[in-house]
């Protein structure tokens, strides 16, 4: 469906990682497209570049985090959701915490290794790469035109408003 699609040039994109500050993002780019001429387009998580018609070069954003704190955010805000499945459930029982989790990756003992690793792929968000949602082919041709740092989110966007002239002050709230 967004393959087929043509954007507009005039629209920067963004795409949203998951667990990266995205949703921080969202709420501050629909205050900024109110008093900016450049307008931000949210995609949902589930929309990979690989995905999009950029034939014309279009700008494209996206905020990045740094691998642990993704990680443990990613697993626990899966552990805390009401769509578990019954395998998911059953990785959360058998490792019941990020480290524990992160520590059996290594364990000597293979059987518990193996259900690591298993787990590391079948838990949702937890196997979430970034080469989930981007391919080095398409970084390559097309570069991102911003890339925010979770870590830094506030500033970021603060340079992201001057980047397109926008002299006003939005209200970001981090959540």
């Amino acid at each position: 469906n967004y393959k087929l699609k043509s954007y507009p040039k005039n629209v920067i994109y963004f795409l949203h990682i998951s667990k990266c500050g995205g949703t921080t993002l969202r709420d501050a780019f629909i205050e900024l497209n109110k008093f900016s001429n450049t307008k931000v387009r949210r995609f949902p998580h589930a929309v990979k570049a690989n995905n999009l018609n950029f034939k014309n070069k279009n700008k494209y954003i996206i905020s990045i985090r740094e691998p642990l704190s993704r990680y443990f955010s990613a697993y626990y805000d899966r552990k805390r959701s009401k769509e578990l499945n019954k395998i998911e459930r059953s990785y959360y029982e058998l490792f019941p915490t990020a480290n524990k989790l992160a520590e059996a990756l290594s364990h000597k003992d293979n059987e518990i290794k193996f259900k690591a690793i298993e787990a590391m792929e079948k838990i949702e968000l937890v196997n979430h790469k970034l080469e989930y949602w981007f391919s080095i082919d398409f970084l390559k041709k097309q570069k991102p035109y911003f890339i925010f740092e979770q870590e830094k989110l506030e500033e970021d966007f603060i340079k992201f408003c001057r980047l397109i002239k926008l002299n006003k002050k939005i209200n970001f709230y981090v959540r």
